[in-house]
């Protein structure tokens, strides 16, 4: 009876809405609400350190928060989705030992990683170009990792439990936290005790920690959830599952070392070339276009990734990557044309008047971004079919892309442009060879109206920033012009995808 309760309640969100593109919105809905939010509470605290500390303080914050996700990559195995995706092909008792195993193999490493970066805690903080005798800053920092892996192993299972609400509310916390934490923090740092930046993420890890914990222990839902998981029959570690896990968590550790560590290795080439000041306009940039695309990403994934697994491979797939796909667009677009015509006032709301260097960058970074929306779309069925070969020479293909262009393009160049001029060639190279894969093995074709569609969103971008390219202000008219342009066209064409209007024929042909 418990394993039969569990596995009804586990079993991927699937919603009402009939239509495939219904359900694509209604996700992101119930999914990108608590994003925005998020996002918002997330720029209030970064804009709190900023105007009071100025950009070396947000340098070190964003520094110690890619530490944080390197080591959090290597606490976790990088095995979220993993985790997601095994929990959304299993049942029952399977599905039990699956978790239990995984949650073995988070605890032993994350135990491991945690050690070795209090051990090694000063060659952590040369490497990643802190100042010298910040390894206090790494150790305090270990805290923030162990929680945050807590984190991720019970948002894995909200999210293949279908709870895409309280999977929503999760950021949001933490985000608070960061931003009520913010004023205390900046209040420390002047006076001297730079280890208030890492315990801000701490206290901010564990604020989620305790809010998913509740979530997935506490109340009738919570019972279902972790009572069989925690008293159920069944074996508390497999070497299959253990093997299934890695099959597809040792690549996207790879993959998201190598993201990780790249991002490092070029963050630490503009310090040491144009200091800190540099980075920290950089690391703007860098956060408003991530954050934005992880806005839309996070609302897509929360159903996508599960609807894919379960899908059985042939028209269904098919129809599920050519309904994210056109939905990726019409959300994409209109937000990063926005962006695009607003930059200056968007820097200088986040940050201060004195980041304005990093609307340079973002013309390069949104661009960029609307690149690595459509190739996410093509790329995540790697996942979902485990083809986890292609999937690692992709990601390596990229992050080689990224750090050589940038490397090659800061000879021609200031460092911090190049690095941005980089990332958008690297996701136009990890676009084509996205749809190359998902041409090959699902037979997504860029048939007339989803070319138009895909050329559409990308004249409207590309339009946008040649029209706002050297502005240091806001041309309202202008902006609104095209803001209203990308709103009209997303609105149009989503209104007929929503009527269930074919936009890319595969009912047809493929």
């Amino acid at each position: 009876m418990q394993a039969a309760a569990v596995s009804e309640n586990l079993a991927p969100y699937r919603g009402q809405v009939s239509s495939p593109a219904g359900r694509a919105i209604a996700g992101m809905l119930r999914s990108g609400a608590g994003a925005i939010a998020s996002g918002l509470l997330a720029a209030a605290g970064t804009k709190i350190l900023a105007v009071m500390l100025g950009a070396p303080a947000v340098a070190l914050l964003q520094t110690l928060q890619q530490i944080r996700q390197a080591a959090l990559v290597a606490a976790t195995a990088n095995g979220q989705t993993a985790l997601v995706q095994g929990a959304s092909v299993r049942t029952g008792r399977a599905r039990l030992e699956y978790l239990r195993t995984i949650l073995g193999i988070f605890l032993a490493a994350t135990a491991t990683i945690a050690a070795l970066l209090v051990m090694l805690r000063e060659r952590v903080a040369a490497a990643a170009g802190l100042p010298q005798g910040s390894g206090s800053l790494v150790a305090v920092l270990a805290v923030a990792v162990v929680f945050s892996s807590g984190l991720v192993f019970l948002s894995a299972l909200l999210n293949a439990a279908g709870q895409i609400g309280r999977l929503a509310t999760l950021p949001v916390l933490g985000a608070a936290g960061m931003a009520a934490g913010a004023w205390p923090a900046a209040m420390a740092m002047r006076a001297g005790h730079p280890s208030a930046l890492p315990a801000l993420l701490a206290v901010a890890a564990v604020i989620g920690l305790g809010a998913a914990a509740k979530f997935t222990f506490v109340g009738q839902a919570g019972r279902l959830l972790t009572g069989p998981l925690l008293t159920g029959l069944g074996r508390w570690w497999t070497w299959r599952d253990a093997q299934s896990f890695f099959s597809i968590s040792g690549v996207m550790l790879g993959t998201g070392l190598m993201a990780s560590l790249g991002l490092l290795a070029v963050r630490a080439r503009i310090s040491r070339s144009a200091g800190l000041d540099a980075t920290g306009h950089w690391d703007a940039a860098w956060a408003i276009s991530m954050n934005h695309v992880t806005l839309v990403l996070a609302s897509l994934q929360a159903g996508y990734l599960p609807e894919l697994a379960r899908a059985r491979p042939g028209k269904a797939r098919l129809r599920q990557i050519s309904t994210v796909f056109a939905v990726a667009i019409l959300t994409a677009t209109p937000v990063i044309v926005t962006l695009v015509v607003l930059r200056p006032v968007v820097v200088g709301a986040l940050y201060s008047g004195a980041f304005q260097n990093a609307s340079a960058y973002l013309r390069w970074t949104l661009l960029g971004d609307y690149f690595k929306v459509t190739a996410w779309v093509l790329a995540m069925p790697m996942l979902a079919s485990a083809d986890m070969g292609i999937l690692l020479a992709t990601d390596t293909l990229v992050q080689a892309v990224f750090l050589g262009g940038s490397w090659l393009l800061a000879t021609i160049r200031p460092p911090a442009e190049a690095a941005a001029m980089g990332f958008a060639l690297s996701y136009a190279v990890c676009l084509a060879v996205s749809w190359w894969y998902a041409s090959r093995r699902h037979g997504f074709r860029f048939t007339p109206r989803r070319a138009a569609l895909w050329m559409g969103g990308l004249a409207l971008v590309v339009g946008a920033t040649a029209a706002t390219w050297s502005d240091r202000s806001v041309c309202w008219p202008k902006a609104a012009v095209w803001m209203a342009l990308a709103a009209a066209a997303s609105a149009g064409v989503g209104g007929k995808l929503l009527r269930g209007t074919s936009l890319g024929g595969e009912g047809r042909r493929e």
